[in-house]
């Protein structure tokens, strides 16, 4: 036993020696460099191809595969009659990754404007002005136009909704039909009517409302359903407070609407601002642009209200290094000073609207911009919005702001119905 135990002993030195007199072993290194994570990307284009009783709507016809702005509208008709249909062939492209895309109609408004004495003795319009009939007269069908030739194809093409047209979302791809891979083109079919059956009840009527697109990845999400979103809460804030000097603003429930409200306090200095810089609109294309007030309270009640402001990219390529910023009051638009305005003074307590286009409406700027003084306020030159188109054919809206300025002490005024060119930018 012992000799065993002394071999093992001699044994074991030997092999430490061994470590201590060589380095010769076999190895190798891999390396793996730049390791990165990349995050994907989706970006849905649309275009469009539209008619009007057979001939081709320019306004609403765009080859070039782009984001929708304000301003873009699908539908814009000024003059319909009965008989009138048209045709829209919209075309969604999603860049980078294969999606989901659902589509909603929403804020559907359906106006009487005025009434007409044929249209008052309509036997249909029994409602007195309370609202208008054209959509109760107007026929809708909206398709999957798979052919991409805007008929519908019997049962071949996907009817998603028809009828008179009504608020609500569309699955065009979703979990239930599968993803729109980026490699392809989904081609949606739209088609309205006004029946020559229809009559005098829809005389003056307007009727107005929104159309939206959402699309989310399908990979990993293979549960989505259209269904399961909501135009109005997925939709991206875009008004922002930019309060000064212990103004405020909110949001907040009158009636069965959310208005703005504008508070300012007892001081000279307090003002505030409720700002949209969201926007893309060429000035040449203004129809209209409005709000809704009313002065809660004001020391001023002849005077104070809540003012708009425009902010103006003067040559149009959506740079901010030569913008400028014009106000619309509405001390400057009574009758007495802008005879185009219907207001002939502020109502305290009452709800009015304060209406501009491109040839109507005054508009002041501080710093000498077409002839403004440099201290601008009730100083300033007033102009239209043609008058910034002619110098600077162009320019651009970006941003839009309601808000109270500097001399409204303890001012109280709710805002609602911001309107461009016919689209209201709820809050």
């Amino acid at each position: 036993m012992k000799k065993i135990l002394l071999s093992l002993g001699i044994i074991a030195v030997v092999a430490v020696g061994a470590v201590g007199a060589t380095r010769s072993f076999f190895s190798d290194t891999e390396t793996s460099t730049g390791n990165t994570f990349t995050a994907g990307a989706i970006d849905l284009k649309i275009d469009s191809k539209a008619t009007y009783n057979g001939a081709p709507v320019d306004g609403s016809t765009w080859a070039v595969e782009k984001d929708l702005v304000v301003g873009d509208k699908f539908f814009n008709f000024g003059d319909i009659k009965p008989g009138d249909e048209g045709k829209n062939t919209i075309s969604m492209h999603v860049l980078n990754n294969d999606a989901y895309v659902c589509a909603a109609v929403s804020n559907l408004v359906s106006n009487d404007v005025s009434q007409t004495e044929p249209e008052s003795e309509a036997p249909l319009d029994t409602d007195d002005m309370v609202s208008g009939e054209l959509d109760d007269q107007m026929v809708w069908t909206i398709w999957k136009d798979l052919n991409n030739d805007g008929v519908q194809d019997g049962g071949s093409e996907t009817v998603l909704a028809s009828g008179n047209p009504v608020n609500g979302v569309l699955a065009l791809y979703d979990s239930i039909t599968g993803p729109l891979l980026s490699t392809n083109t989904a081609y949606l079919g739209v088609e309205w009517t006004l029946p020559s059956s229809s009559g005098n009840e829809t005389q003056t009527d307007s009727l107005t409302g929104d159309i939206s697109f959402y699309t989310v990845q399908s990979r990993n999400n293979e549960n989505f359903k259209c269904s399961d979103w909501s135009p109005v809460e997925q939709e991206e804030e875009v008004w922002v407070e930019t309060t000064q000097a212990e103004g405020d603003a909110s949001i907040i429930g009158e009636g069965d609407e959310d208005v703005l409200k504008l508070v300012t306090i007892n001081d000279t200095a307090s003002r505030v601002r409720y700002t949209n810089d969201n926007l893309d609109l060429d000035v040449a294309d203004v129809a209209s642009i409005s709000y809704d007030s009313k002065q809660v309270s004001a020391i001023d009640s002849v005077n104070g209200n809540a003012s708009m402001r425009l902010t103006v990219d003067l040559d149009g390529n959506v740079l901010t290094n030569d913008t400028v910023e014009i106000t619309y009051e509405p001390y400057y638009n009574y009758t007495s000073q802008n005879p185009s305005s219907s207001n002939t003074s502020i109502i305290p307590g009452t709800w009015q609207t304060w209406n501009t286009t491109l040839a109507n409406g005054k508009f002041w700027a501080n710093g000498g911009f077409l002839g403004s003084t440099p201290s601008g306020g009730a100083y300033a030159t007033n102009f239209t919005l043609a008058q910034v188109q002619a110098a600077h054919p162009n320019a651009k809206i970006i941003g839009i702001s309601l808000g109270m300025g500097t001399w409204n002490v303890g001012q109280v005024v709710l805002v609602d119905n911001v309107t461009v060119n016919a689209t209201v930018l709820g809050f």
